[in-house]
């Protein structure tokens, strides 16, 4: 018989160890995050060498942000000195281009500048964070450091937002090194601000992705990030019980998410249908919410529409409307669905002739859209994800 403080004891291991992994997970999910961001980073090369990141693009080129004080030999910067700035890419860095500077503010510490985008050099859109879930996953990371696309393998961590403006996060815990500047603060969900702090700071900060969004649509530059769909309160709180394998929590919180409007969360309550997760497993139902969740646009149901009609689950068995399904989703960009249809072209299903070639093209697609599968796919090929 257990008594009681036995009790008490075992109930404290176990959630030190819950959360033990709860933060294990977190850091390897935002490391992760980070190390897919690095093409949206650029170096900056003024008097000083800074970091930025790509935050729009238009026919004339990538708007970029960082802290102007990377730009100038004297700070505050002296008003009328030319300031001459080139960019550096991630994909490209042995050429660095010339920018033009658009915007600049020495009160903000904050600059705009536009570049051509290099041949072949991509950047992801769905990169954008949220400050309010911030508040709750608190770890955060950066990209750039004497020169490189380097990120800190620890963490440092959310500590408040300024009262007044909310313009500004400060941040503790996280070692700033040189040249760091302008880089972009990372959340496990995606870029939440722009550091401002040199290296010797005990609290780092930067300033708000929502204060420069805010920015660039009162300019009228492009603004072309997009937040990640867990990068909302309601749905952060879903996957953490989905993670944990607590369904019914998990099933009722993306419906709570739905009622927000979050198209995602439809998605997520078809898979968990399929699954039966949290909920009575039914085809059907699966097909309901992937409908839904397509009505809205959202490509992973779209690829889920196409293994529904391959299998016949939920809906009549039907090959080609299989296939509509995964070239629809593939179009818009969607990784697993690019990587499924290398399968059927590699294969020759769904009455596709077998084509090695195009299952090869499929797959490079999917592994730049960021498909694990296809980048090991890839590399038994001995091909390399360009």
């Amino acid at each position: 018989m257990v008594n009681f403080m036995t009790r008490i004891i075992i109930l404290v291991l176990l959630t030190f160890f819950s959360f033990t992994i709860e933060q294990s997970s977190a850091r390897e999910t935002g490391y992760k995050l980070a190390q897919g961001l690095k093409d949206n980073v650029v170096k900056v090369v003024g008097a000083n060498t800074g970091f930025g990141f790509i935050a729009g693009q238009d026919e004339k080129g990538v708007y970029i942000v960082s802290a102007y004080h990377v730009l100038c030999k004297f700070w505050p910067c002296e008003e009328g000195i030319k300031i001459e700035v080139d960019i550096c890419f991630h994909q490209n860095k042995d050429n660095c281009y010339p920018s033009e500077i658009l915007f600049k503010s020495s009160k903000k510490d904050l600059v705009v500048m536009r570049a051509p985008l290099p041949p072949g050099q991509k950047w992801k859109k769905k990169a954008l964070g949220s400050v309010e879930v911030l508040k709750e996953y608190r770890n955060v990371w950066y990209i750039g450091r004497k020169g490189e696309w380097s990120i800190p393998s620890i963490p440092g961590a959310f500590n408040r937002l300024d009262v007044d403006s909310k313009e500004r996060l400060h941040v503790t815990d996280l070692k700033i090194k040189s040249g760091t500047s302008g880089a972009p603060l990372i959340s496990e969900y995606g870029i939440v601000g722009m550091l401002l702090t040199q290296k010797g700071s005990d609290e780092p900060r930067a300033l708000s992705v929502n204060f420069i969004k805010t920015l660039f649509r009162t300019k009228g530059f492009p603004w072309g990030l997009k937040q990640d769909p867990y990068a909302d309160p309601l749905m952060a709180k879903a996957k953490k019980y989905y993670d944990f394998k607590l369904y019914k929590d998990a099933f009722e919180t993306f419906k709570k998410a739905v009622e927000k409007g979050n198209t995602h969360a439809m998605t997520q309550l078809g898979i968990m249908c399929l699954h039966g997760e949290g909920t009575e497993r039914s085809n059907e139902q699966a097909v309901f919410w992937f409908k839904k969740a397509v009505s809205s646009g959202d490509s992973l149901a779209m690829g889920f529409m196409g293994i529904m009609c391959e299998h016949g689950w939920g809906v009549a068995k039907d090959k080609s409307q299989a296939l509509w399904w995964y070239k629809k989703a593939a179009a818009n960009n969607e990784p697993e669905a690019m990587y499924m249809l290398a399968l059927i072209y590699e294969h020759g299903r769904l009455g596709v002739g077998q084509d090695f070639n195009t299952a090869v093209k499929y797959y490079h697609r999917a592994c730049k859209a960021g498909s694990i599968p296809a980048r090991r796919k890839l590399a038994e090929l001995g091909e390399h994800c360009d």
